[in-house]
């Protein structure tokens, strides 16, 4: 019924017996994971199956193993590419050896609807600009380095007008290609500031209303022009 339940929930269950380096899987819930089993009996049957961007900070809390809570991604056998949940701690046996004992779960589809939800939270659907709550949480941070550079920090308020109209004649389909038409122009011309040293953003507040927010100015007149052009 453990196994049954293990399958049913992605989870693959290992341990690694410390004083031999011996690294065994249960059953068959590696091959759950798309990784080995069949590459050796030590670490490397986990590290083999890792993203190479993710293998050396796993490796780190391999050797020497430590307890710990980890996310990674994996590559398995099948070609398949997965974001894994990893927790581990080391217990001791009835014989007094040290094991390092961990389970690792498969939680693509609960990291991926994360995702959705956080871009949901933060993004304008029309346009996939940053939306209100984006914009304060990168004000807010603008103001702390602000305060502590002593640069500047500007908002412009730009609201497009006569859109009702595009609506009431052209239909909203125009007027939502009309608005991420706008959108892009105007974060492709705040991108392509002349020094490329402003720290901004461009967002979509509602209707037809942006805004861009701008810090580490250095005085006045860089707000100026970024807002003449």
């Amino acid at each position: 019924r453990l196994s049954r339940t293990q399958q049913m929930a992605r989870i693959a269950q290992w341990s690694v017996d410390l004083a031999t380096g011996r690294f065994s899987w249960s059953g068959n819930d590696a091959e759950l994971l798309g990784i080995r089993t069949d590459v050796s009996e030590s670490v490397d049957a986990l590290l083999h199956a890792i993203h190479p961007d993710d293998r050396v900070r796993v490796a780190e809390l391999l050797d020497p193993p430590v307890a710990h809570r980890a996310d990674f991604r994996v590559v398995g056998a099948d070609g398949v590419g997965r974001v894994v949940h990893q927790e581990a701690e080391i217990v001791l046996d009835d014989q007094g050896r040290a094991h390092l004992v961990g389970a690792t779960q498969d939680v693509s589809e609960l990291r991926e609807a994360e995702r959705r939800i956080h871009h949901l939270a933060n993004f304008d659907p029309v346009t996939r600009l940053p939306n209100r709550t984006l914009l304060i949480d990168f004000l807010r941070d603008a103001k702390s380095r602000s305060c502590r550079s002593g640069r500047l920090m500007a908002i412009l308020s730009i609201d497009l007008d006569l859109f009702k109209r595009v609506n009431d004649t052209l239909g909203h389909a125009a007027g939502d290609t009309l608005l991420r038409e706008v959108g892009q122009r105007l974060a492709a011309s705040i991108r392509d500031n002349e020094h490329g040293l402003l720290e901004t953003m461009t967002a979509r507040l509602s209707g037809d209303e942006f805004a861009v927010a701008l810090s580490e100015l250095r005085s006045h007149e860089e707000a100026a022009g970024v807002a003449t052009r």
